[in-house]
């Protein structure tokens, strides 16, 4: 195996690519490609500049502050006169109005679209004021770069962005250290960011260092799904004097022809690591995490709260010299080997395999998603995972960002699941706007009833009855049925929502008290439920 490998040969190649531009008073500054013009002032909107790329110019020669480039919807591409890559200088944050949906920049081939260069020539230092927000970025090599080289840290955020298309990695993440006692350092921080079908991997990180120097390359992904790439979804790679680590919340890693997760620490002096927390990791052609050191010590891995699914070599896979790491509150189920290569020890969790075995609070079994095939892989009511994870667990959130303190089986006990996905016994499905139909799913035993509550108000303080935890305003509760659940689970019932006006911005909240021979009184309340009705 090369571990030196094309990840560092990638990080020292695009230092050659990079050119230089001069430094970069708080302001707010316009941009839009139908309307616009540079020979304007861009301070406003009706005299917006026409191109980023002249807007990042112009605050690439003024003082150090932060600035904001607000970007009108529309395509911004070598035909409508941008000059790629973008190089923004540190401060400045470069903002969709209309989000990604509506704004888009195409490089159209091109190398590189949007570049973080920091290194002691530029003097250029990247912190989280700097990056980019509701933008969709296609048609590039690689369309988001976060460089550290020596001494210039580099740390970015990045928020409700689309890449697709990428030729090579959607997002790379590389820190080069080559000066005698230097260290560089690139940590961007991803939250809310969709990469698809890109022709490796979806975010790359690597960090190379020559002897006496060091190098440190990081990244932060909060509710990031990556699908579709021929690569890994997530691929880590750590040299000589170098540290690679990613910390994964609420992200899923799904549908790639490489790995969910692969970490590769491969030279004297290095270290990789990897936390993963409330994610899914399924239906890649790879392992779902592969880890690999050949140094002593020299990674750890972490999963709590995740989901390994029906990935075609195997669930999760330690070779070489890894040191190990850890395993809780977590499902592994469709996979010839959940854990193929080294074991780690594990906790609350459930292995379809039954590879735990002699872990006592871990269980083998089914852990029965709604529908693998159709790659669902929440929780079916009766599921052997449900309220069965660690009490850890309870002040965490969801892959959906739904809290974990849920009485899943009905017996007026909160406690979490395991797995990525918390059952919930009502849940909502549907975007409560004016006229759309929702569908309120309902779960119990068979043959079961349940009466379901509305209040017109937000949720209220969560009230102890001998019943479960009641979340509703008493006084404001204007609605109630009794609805019969039926042999198939969950009974599902639809509602559409008005059409009147006044309806725009008034909140609901629903719960429900069903039947459950699990419950003391013989009945047990749901996890309460709220939406705001949307125009």
């Amino acid at each position: 195996m090369n571990t030196s490998g094309a990840g560092v040969r990638r990080a020292v190649g695009l230092l050659a690519v990079l050119s230089l531009v001069s430094t970069a008073s708080a302001a707010d500054w316009y941009v839009d490609v139908a309307l616009g013009n540079d020979a304007h002032s861009g301070s406003s909107p009706v005299s917006a500049w026409r191109t980023i790329s002249h807007a990042v110019q112009v605050l690439s020669g003024q003082p150090p502050g932060e600035h904001t480039i607000h970007i009108a919807p529309g395509v911004y591409s070598p035909l409508s006169g941008e000059s790629f890559p973008l190089r923004p200088p540190p401060g400045v944050l470069l903002v969709g109005d209309g989000g990604a949906s509506a704004t888009t920049l195409d490089a159209l081939g091109s190398q590189l679209l949007l570049t973080y260069y920091s290194s002691p020539t530029n003097g250029w230092r990247f912190d989280a004021n700097s990056g980019a927000r509701g933008l969709r970025l296609i048609g590039a090599g690689y369309p988001l770069s976060v460089v550290a080289a020596d001494f210039g840290p580099a740390a970015p955020s990045f928020r409700d962005l689309v890449i697709e298309g990428a030729q090579f990695s959607g997002v790379g993440v590389d820190a080069v250290a080559t000066d005698f006692g230097s260290g560089a350092g690139a940590a961007p921080r991803l939250e809310r960011v969709e990469i698809r079908s890109c022709g490796e991997h979806g975010v790359s990180v690597n960090a190379y260092a020559e002897f006496f120097a060091q190098a440190d390359a990081r990244v932060e992904l909060v509710d990031v799904r990556v699908s579709g790439c021929a690569g890994d979804a997530l691929r880590l790679e750590s040299a000589v004097n170098s540290s690679v680590r990613a910390r994964v919340t609420r992200s899923r890693f799904t549908h790639c022809g490489g790995h969910g997760v692969q970490a590769i620490n491969g030279s004297f002096y290095g270290t990789a690591e990897v936390d993963l927390f409330d994610s899914l990791i399924a239906d890649n052609l790879g392992y779902g995490v592969w880890a690999t050191s050949g140094t002593p010590g020299g990674g750890v891995t972490r999963l709590d709260g995740c989901t390994l699914a029906r990935n075609q070599l195997g669930g999760f896979r330690l070779d070489g010299a890894w040191q190990g790491g850890s395993i809780a509150n977590s499902i592994f189920a469709g996979h010839t080997l959940d854990l193929p290569g080294l074991q780690l020890g594990a906790s609350w969790s459930c292995s379809a395999n039954g590879e735990f075995a002699g872990s006592p609070t871990c269980i083998a079994a089914d852990p029965q998603f709604v529908d693998a095939d159709a790659h669902d892989y929440r929780l079916r009511w009766g599921s052997p995972c449900i309220d069965r994870g660690g009490p850890q667990a309870l002040t965490s959130l969801d892959l959906a960002g739904r809290p974990r303190n849920v009485d899943g089986d009905l017996d007026t006990v909160l406690a979490s699941d395991m797995g990525a996905l918390e059952f919930e016994t009502l849940a909502l499905h549907g975007t409560p706007r004016l006229g759309a139909v929702l569908d309120f799913e309902i779960s119990g035993a068979p043959g079961a009833h349940s009466l379901l509550l509305m209040s017109r108000s937000p949720l209220g303080a969560a009230q102890a009855t001998p019943f479960g935890e009641f979340g509703l305003q008493r006084a404001r509760i204007v609605g109630e049925v009794w609805l019969p659940l039926g042999a198939a689970q969950p009974f599902v019932l639809q509602r559409r929502v008005g059409l009147s006006p006044s309806l725009v911005g008034a909140t609901f909240a629903f719960q429900c008290l069903t039947d459950s021979s699990a419950a003391p009184l013989g009945r047990a309340l749901s996890n309460p439920i709220s939406l705001v009705v949307l125009p």
